[in-house]
C-alpha cells in the first residue's frame, strides 16, 4: 500500500482574552503547486470557542521557504454567531493574526477557514519540512499538514488501497501500483518503462516493466530505488502516464531507560517510535532479536503479535503513530545486553537499540515521611516507595504492647509504579471493622489477605502521643510480627489533642466561584470575598470555621468540596450549624435555620486539610429559617440580625467516651453574628450633575457584595439634544464602593440625563444634569490673595472685573488661613476656587 507524505504543517494558535477559551479539533489544508505567480491555498480547522469572549488567533507564517510570499489573507467561520475581526496580515514578522469574538451567551462551535494567497514562483518541492505556527498565550494549537508539488501537477493523493495517485510521495520499500488499464490514450498496449527525472527535462531508463495480465496494473518495488523523481510511460520520454517521488522515511526506536531490572516494577520501561515525515498516518514496526524467540518478544513487548506462527521472523506491533510510545517489559529474564531491531512493514526503513538488564535485588519499602503531625481525629496520609522485586507492602501502626494500639494491613502496587498510598483515620481507629479506619490513594489494592485488621477496639479517640509506623516488603499479612521484628522503614505520627478555635464571616457575590482552596485564596487576593457581618440577600454568606481533628469526621483526605460528608455529618449529630435570630418581636419565637433543608444547592463545603480549615458557604438565596411550623426567606428576613453557632458535639471528639451523651453546654462552639441587607444601591449626589468634559466619575456606595459587577446606562432626558446613551460597568471595591467613569465632551451645559444602575442591584433611576465648568487664568505669581473681609478697592460702575493694572492690596494685607477647606463642583481646580474667593471679596468692597 502507498501512502502519501505530509510535506509541512502550520499549527494554529489561540490565546485567550477575557478569559475565553477555545479548542481546536480536525484540520485540513490545501497542498501548494510551485512556480505560480498567484495561488490559493485553503486552510480548515474545526473549532468550539467559550460564551461570549474573544480569542485572539494567530497563523505564524515563517515555517514557509523564503521562496514562498504571502500576499493577502482573509478568514471567515460558518457560525453567525462567531465573527473574525481586526485582521491583520503582518509580512514583515510573519504572522496572520485576528481575533474571533462569540457575541453568544454559550459556547459555540464551527469551521474557521483561512485563505493565503501565495506566489510560489521561486519555490521548491520539499517533503518533511515543518511549518509551525506558536502560540500567543497558553491557548491550544491547531496543525495543518500539506505537500509542496510541482507546478501544474495534479495531486490526487492515494487513490485507492491498490493504487498510487499522480505525483505521489512514497517512501523507499513500498510498492507503486498503476492501473494500466485505465490509461485514457492507449490503455496497457505497449511496453511501459521506468525512468528517473522529468519527463520535461533529464531523464535515464531504470527497467523496463511488465503488466500483470489478470489485474492489468503494473507494480514498481522502490526497494533499491534512489531518492528522487520518477514516472511511468508507453507514450516516450516526454511523457509520463504517472510521476511519483522516492523519498527515505525518517524513522527511529529508541527504549525509554538504557537500563531496567527483571523483576516488579524495576522491569518496566517503554519504547519510543519516532518519524519526522511520516505525519499522522499510523503504520506498523516489525521488532526482531537475536537473542529472544517469537514468543518471547510478545512477552517482552506486549502490544505485539507473532508475525507468523510457523516461522520465527519476529513480532509485529500496529497501529503506531509517530511519538507514541509501547510497553516493554523483561520481568523474569536473565541479566545482560540485548540489541533489538526494529523495521516499518511498509518501507525499507530500519533502527535499532539495545538495553541492560540488571538483576534487582528482593526488595524493600520506604517511607516517604518519616515524621507527621496531626490532631486527634484527624486524617494522617502516608505513601510507601517499593523498591526491588516487590510489588507488595506490609504496613504497621502502633504496638500493641507499647501504645495499646496496633493497626495492620497489606498494600498491593496495582499499577506497578512503585509506590503505595494510604490514609489512616485517626477519628475512626478502633471501631474496625464497623468503621473504615484506612481508606487507598489512587492505583493502591489491598492485598489478598491483607485488609486492614485491628487486635482491638478503643472506646474513644486514640490518646495523644508518639504512634510508631512500620513498613516492610512483602506480603507479611500471615504474621505482622515480622514486620515489627523485620521492618524495612519506620516513621512516627505525633498525635496532639485536638481544638476547635473561631469563626469568621465573610461574603462574595453568588457569581463568584468558590469550590477549591485555590478558588478561595484567589478569590479573597481579588477582593472578591471579604469579611463582612452584613451581606445582601442573594449573596454568598460563608462561614470559616477554624477546627483541628474534624478530617476524620468529616471523610477529608484532600482539601476540596466536602458537601456531601458535611450534611451527613450533620445527620449523624457528630457536628452542628445553627442560626438563631436575636431579639425578636414581643411575644414571638426566634426564627432558626431549617438545617434539614439544607442541600446542595443551598450549601457548599470547601476544607483546608493542610490547615484545618472549613468554609461552609450558604447561598442566601435558598436556605431557609423557620417559626413554628412557617417557613421564611429572602425579604421576610430582611433586616434582621442572626447568631450562628458551629457546635461540635460527637463525645469521641470532646474526650469523651463514645457511648456518652454530652449536654450543650459541653458542647465545644465558635460563633458569629450577621445581619440580613436589602440589595441597595446609592449615589454620592443627589441629584448627579457632571462637567461638560471627559472623564467624569459618577460613584456611590452598595450593600451588594464585592466584586459584584453592576451595569450603568446613562440616557438623555428632557429636550436634551442631540439624544445620546452612554454604557459603563463597575465593580463593587471591597469597601462598598463604586465608580463609573463617562465622556461628556460632547454635551452641552444645562444637559438633563437618567442615570440607570442593573445587574447586582435593583434597577435603580436617577437624575443628572451638565454644568459648566468654568477655567479662569491664574493669578500672576507673587499677587497677595486677599484673606476673608479685606477691602479692596472698588472697580469702577459697570466695571466686571478689574483692568489690567489695578492696585494690589498693601504688604500689610492679611494672608488667607493656611488650613482654609474649599468645596469645588465637579470640574472645577484650587486656582478657580481661590479666584472665586477674590471676587467675592472684592464685590464686598464694592457693595460698601
Amino acid at each position: 500500500m502507498v501512502f502519501s507524505v505530509f510535506a509541512g504543517t502550520i499549527a494554529l494558535s489561540g490565546g485567550a482574552a477575557a478569559a475565553t477559551a477555545t479548542t481546536w479539533s480536525t484540520t485540513s489544508a490545501d497542498n501548494v503547486a510551485i512556480g505560480e505567480s498567484s495561488t490559493t491555498q485553503e486552510l480548515t480547522v474545526d473549532f468550539e470557542i467559550d460564551n461570549q469572549g474573544i480569542e485572539n488567533v494567530t497563523l505564524d507564517l515563517s515555517g514557509y521557504q523564503d521562496e514562498i510570499d504571502v500576499s493577502s489573507a482573509t478568514a471567515s467561520t460558518d457560525n453567525t454567531n462567531v465573527t473574525v475581526e481586526d485582521t491583520n496580515l503582518d509580512t514583515a514578522n510573519d504572522e496572520y493574526t485576528f481575533d474571533l469574538n462569540n457575541s453568544e451567551s454559550s459556547a459555540q462551535a464551527g469551521t474557521l477557514t483561512i485563505e493565503l494567497t501565495l506566489d510560489t514562483t521561486g519555490a521548491s518541492t520539499n517533503s518533511g519540512t515543518s511549518l509551525t505556527v506558536t502560540a500567543e498565550d497558553a491557548g491550544s494549537d491547531g496543525q495543518f499538514q500539506f505537500d509542496v508539488l510541482n507546478a501544474g501537477s495534479d495531486y490526487d493523493g492515494v487513490v485507492s488501497d491498490d493504487q498510487t495517485g499522480n505525483n505521489s510521495i512514497v517512501f523507499a520499500g513500498e510498492t507503486v501500483v498503476f492501473d494500466a488499464d485505465s490509461d485514457e490514450e492507449n490503455g496497457n498496449e505497449g511496453d511501459y518503462v521506468l525512468r528517473s527525472g522529468q519527463p520535461d527535462g533529464d531523464n535515464e531508463p531504470e527497467s523496463t516493466l511488465s503488466i500483470n495480465q489478470t489485474t492489468g496494473v503494473v507494480n514498481v518495488d522502490t526497494s533499491d530505488l534512489s531518492t528522487g523523481s520518477y514516472y511511468i510511460t508507453n507514450d516516450g520520454t516526454d511523457q509520463a502516464d504517472l510521476i511519483f517521488e522516492v523519498i527515505e522515511m525518517d524513522f527511529g526506536a529508541e527504549f525509554t531507560d538504557s537500563t531496567v531490572g527483571n523483576l516488579g516494577a524495576e522491569s518496566n520501561t517503554t519504547v519510543e517510535f519516532t518519524s519526522d515525515n511520516r505525519g499522522g498516518e499510523a503504520f506498523s514496526v516489525y521488532v526482531t532479536s537475536d537473542e529472544f524467540d517469537d514468543e518471547e518478544l510478545e512477552d517482552i513487548f506486549p502490544s505485539a503479535s507473532d508475525i507468523d506462527p510457523a516461522e520465527e521472523d519476529g513480532v509485529e506491533i500496529t497501529g503506531v503513530n509517530a511519538g507514541e510510545e509501547f510497553d516493554v517489559t523483561f520481568a523474569g529474564y536473565e541479566a545482560g545486553n540485548y540489541s533489538f531491531d526494529f523495521t516499518v512493514a511498509d518501507t525499507s526503513a530500519t533502527a535499532e537499540d539495545s538495553i541492560e538488564v540488571t538483576e534487582t535485588g528482593e526488595g524493600a519499602a520506604t517511607f516517604t515521611n518519616t515524621s507527621v503531625t496531626e490532631e486527634q481525629g484527624d486524617i494522617v496520609e502516608q505513601t510507601v516507595e517499593l523498591q526491588g522485586a516487590s510489588n507488595t507492602a506490609s504496613v504497621v501502626i502502633g504496638d500493641l504492647g507499647d501504645t495499646g494500639y496496633q493497626g495492620n494491613f497489606t498494600l498491593l502496587d496495582d499499577d506497578d509504579d512503585g509506590e503505595v498510598t494510604f490514609y489512616f483515620n485517626t477519628y475512626t481507629a478502633g471501631t474496625a471493622p464497623d468503621n473504615e479506619v484506612v481508606t487507598l490513594g489512587e492505583d493502591t489494592e489491598f492485598a489478598e489477605d491483607g485488609e486492614f485488621e485491628e487486635p482491638q477496639g478503643l472506646n474513644d479517640l486514640l490518646d495523644t502521643g508518639d504512634y510508631d509506623m512500620y513498613a516492610m516488603a512483602g506480603d507479611q499479612s500471615n504474621d505482622y510480627s515480622e514486620v515489627l521484628n523485620s521492618y524495612d522503614s519506620v516513621a512516627t505520627i505525633y498525635l496532639q489533642e485536638r481544638s476547635t478555635n473561631s469563626m469568621t464571616l465573610w461574603t462574595a457575590s453568588e457569581e463568584t466561584t468558590l469550590d477549591s482552596v485555590d478558588a478561595i485564596s484567589s478569590a479573597v487576593e481579588d477582593d472578591a470575598l471579604t469579611e463582612s457581618q452584613e451581606i445582601a440577600m442573594e449573596d454568598l454568606m460563608v462561614h470559616e470555621v477554624d477546627a483541628t481533628g474534624l478530617s476524620g469526621a468529616f471523610g477529608v483526605e484532600e482539601s476540596g468540596v466536602v458537601t456531601e460528608s458535611f450534611l451527613d455529618g450533620l445527620d449523624t449529630g457528630a457536628y452542628n450549624l445553627t442560626m438563631e435570630q436575636e431579639n425578636p418581636a414581643p411575644n414571638r419565637e426566634a426564627k432558626t435555620l431549617n438545617t434539614s433543608s439544607l442541600d446542595d444547592s443551598s450549601v457548599t463545603v470547601i476544607a483546608n486539610a493542610e490547615s484545618d480549615t472549613y468554609y461552609i458557604a450558604l447561598d442566601t438565596q435558598h436556605i431557609e429559617f423557620q417559626r413554628n411550623g412557617n417557613t421564611f426567606s429572602g425579604d421576610e428576613v430582611v433586616g434582621e440580625e442572626y447568631t450562628t453557632v458551629f457546635s461540635v458535639q460527637d463525645p469521641a471528639l470532646l474526650g469523651m467516651d463514645r457511648e456518652a451523651t454530652p449536654e450543650s453546654d459541653e458542647y465545644e462552639t465558635v460563633n458569629s453574628t450577621v445581619t440580613f441587607a436589602d440589595r441597595e444601591i446609592t449615589f454620592d449626589e443627589d441629584p448627579i450633575t457632571v462637567g461638560a468634559a471627559s472623564e467624569q466619575t459618577i460613584s456611590g456606595t452598595t450593600t451588594v457584595a464585592p466584586g459584584s459587577e453592576i451595569s450603568f446606562r446613562v440616557s438623555a432626558t428632557e429636550d436634551t439634544q442631540p439624544r445620546f446613551v452612554k454604557n459603563a460597568d463597575a465593580t463593587v471595591q471591597a469597601d462598598g464602593t463604586w465608580s463609573v467613569t463617562f465622556d461628556f465632551s460632547d454635551q452641552s451645559v444645562d444637559d438633563t440625563f437618567n442615570v440607570n444602575a442593573r445587574g447586582a442591584v435593583p434597577s435603580t433611576d436617577m437624575a443628572g444634569s451638565v454644568v459648566e465648568s468654568p477655567t479662569t487664568d491664574t493669578p500672576t505669581e507673587g499677587t497677595d490673595t486677599p484673606s476673608e473681609g479685606t477691602e479692596t478697592g472698588t472697580p469702577s460702575e459697570g466695571t466686571a472685573t478689574p483692568s489690567e493694572g489695578t492696585a494690589t492690596p498693601s504688604d500689610g494685607t492679611d494672608e488667607p488661613d493656611e488650613e482654609t477647606t474649599t468645596t469645588t463642583t465637579p470640574g472645577f481646580g484650587v486656582a478657580v476656587a481661590l479666584v472665586a474667593l477674590l471676587a467675592a471679596a472684592m464685590l464686598a468692597g464694592r457693595r460698601e
